[in-house]
């Protein structure tokens, strides 16, 4: 094309498309999201100006709702419903402002088929026998801790044996094959899925590529034996060949450099395992306990506003406000329990946010369609 956006941030599959991009002598422009100083950014500016690629970095402003409020309407359009509308909002922020000069955007996603993402959770069985362990891969890959409490009935029992019934049956020519594989062949057809999506809705303002699930890169990734895709180590020494003063760049938000480890600098890989290590941990706990241990993260004032304009678009989509009494999905829920996980989103106090989003994006989707739920 004659013009082309390439996704860059502080992590491996946006760093190793973009240096693959050069090495195949595409002309693009970088960009990232974020604000100066942020971590990612920053490792993001790192990399752009070793390579001395054009680069733009999108900022969300201190009145970041003003921006993102008209873009509801049309999120919840063009995701039909099936992704979230705060989600798609805030990527159509971006494809908005790269889509007004160039229809054309190259993106990470579903780099995780060159690494370990899709088995990491089958720990030292990974790679040694055909069997796969669903209950782990559902629960600390598909399925989330949430809250259900809203919900008049859990449907996580529902969920879960729904997803177990389509990847078996989507693995089973692969019956024979090493657990690593069948994860891998899994987390394609989820990703394809979630991609395909992502892609479909993002059309209103570019055209996404996802070379990461092309076939034959798909093919090539999964064919790698796992123990060169274990801890990224296919992914740096690509990154190596192809430019070691990048790969040598620190990455976040892992920690670590992207560079193969050796002797020299095994020093440098203590903050990258650490992160690892607290990644498996809260997903045990997740899993042992049915909730998450996420890291503390601080709440970023914008991302409040961002949900309290959603809550106003609601409001003025249903006759007397955003209410159990007054919804058309008042039959999923719980009454006293949904209108106080409302009334605390209205207060700044994102105790579930994508749950909030989740349950405003159906309910809009009712009414768009004139469509009500019977009890």
């Amino acid at each position: 094309r004659g013009c082309t956006w390439a996704d860059i941030s502080g992590g491996y599959d946006s760093r190793l498309l973009g240096l693959a991009l050069d090495r195949a002598g595409v002309r693009f422009t970088a960009c990232t999201r974020g604000d100066p100083g942020d971590p990612e950014v920053e490792v993001a500016r790192q990399i752009v100006e070793l390579k001395g690629w054009s680069w733009s970095l999108f900022s969300r402003p201190a009145d970041w709702e003003r921006e993102i409020a008209p873009l509801f309407g049309p999120a919840l359009t063009w995701g039909e419903a099936q992704q979230p509308i705060v989600q798609v909002a805030q990527r159509f922020w971006k494809h908005a402002k790269t889509g007004a000069s160039c229809p054309s955007l190259v993106g990470g996603g579903a780099g995780e088929l060159l690494r370990n993402f899709a088995w990491q959770q089958e720990f030292l069985r990974a790679g040694r026998t055909s069997r796969v362990n669903l209950d782990n891969w559902i629960d600390m890959r598909l399925v989330h801790p949430m809250p259900t409490s809203v919900f008049r009935s859990d449907p996580t029992p529902q969920v879960r044996d729904d997803i177990a019934r389509r990847l078996v049956s989507w693995v089973e020519p692969y019956r024979g094959e090493l657990n690593t594989t069948k994860l891998d062949v899994m987390y394609a057809y989820k990703s394809t899925g979630t991609f395909g999506a992502h892609g479909s809705a993002e059309r209103r303002f570019q055209i996404r590529h996802w070379p990461y699930l092309y076939r034959p890169v798909v093919n090539a990734a999964i064919s790698t034996s796992p123990r060169h895709r274990a801890g990224h180590r296919l992914m740096r020494h690509m990154m190596a060949r192809l430019d070691r003063r990048v790969a040598d760049l620190e990455t976040r938000p892992w920690g670590g450099p992207a560079v193969p480890m050796r002797l020299r600098n095994a020093y440098r890989f203590a903050p990258y395992y650490r992160d690892v290590a607290g990644r498996a941990a809260a997903k045990v706990v997740g899993k042992t306990f049915g909730r998450s241990r996420a890291r503390a993260r601080a709440v970023d004032e914008r991302h409040v506003r961002v949900y309290r304009a959603l809550l106003e678009h609601a409001d003025a989509a249903v006759d007397g406000g955003l209410r159990h009494a007054t919804m058309r999905s008042a039959p999923l829920y719980r009454g006293p329990e949904v209108d106080e996980l409302i009334t605390a989103a209205r207060q700044g106090r994102l105790t579930a946010p994508d749950l909030v989003d989740r349950i405003i994006t159906v309910e809009l989707a009712l009414r768009a369609a004139d469509s009500e739920l019977s009890s």
